[in-house]
């Protein structure tokens, strides 16, 4: 798993993960519709034509190093949900994405493993 900005082939920065996602990797399809009642009770579904996957990810990291390596991209790189960037899933697909939601880091292990939770929002 590995995290590329602005693009796998121009990245600036990349941040390669020591592990991979922990199960359950999660992939959520987000359809875009909007729906109106009409006046006679009925519902028309307009479908904007648009799908996102959101994808919720649990990483052990290893070290603290690669804890500060992620928050440096979190927070400076990227600026949250700010700016997209590339991530290479564990299968190595590519999907230009940004963070969805806040990052979560927690001690597992007194100053060695971190759990770090994150989603991203895939935008093209």
């Amino acid at each position: 798993m590995r995290f590329d900005y602005p693009t796998v082939g121009s990245a600036t920065t990349s941040l390669a993960f020591t592990n991979n996602p922990e199960s359950p990797y999660e992939r959520a399809v987000i359809k875009h519709n909007s729906s109106v009642q009409m006046e006679d009770g009925s519902m028309y579904v307009y479908s904007r034509s648009v799908t996102n996957y959101r994808y919720s990810i649990s990483v052990v990291l290893t070290a603290e190093s690669e804890r500060d390596a992620l928050e440096s991209f979190y927070d400076s790189t990227v600026n949250g949900a700010e700016k997209t960037f590339e991530y290479t899933d564990p299968y190595g697909d590519v999907y230009t994405v940004r963070f969805d939601e806040n990052m979560r880091i927690s001690e597992i292990y007194k100053d060695r493993l971190y759990r770090a939770t994150f989603t991203l929002l895939q935008t093209a």
